[in-house]
């Protein structure tokens, strides 16, 4: 998913760059500072990431609202 939308709106999403450690590598960049952010994609985008990371008893606990 990152390379699609880095490659697909460069203007809205970076790869930043990786640490000597490797880390950064498959995170997702956003420009926060262009004049059109929507904040509900950033917000989907978030929840999608902490989904991905978090153990099952906390996105059970998003899952209830």
């Amino acid at each position: 998913m990152q390379e699609a939308l880095v490659h697909g709106e460069p203007q809205r999403f970076f790869k930043p760059q990786p640490s000597k450690a490797g880390t950064f590598s498959d995170w997702l960049g956003v420009y926060l500072d262009a004049p059109d952010v929507n904040w509900d994609e950033i917000a989907t985008l978030l929840e999608d990431a902490y989904r991905t990371i978090a153990p099952k008893k906390l996105v059970a606990l998003l899952d209830k609202e």
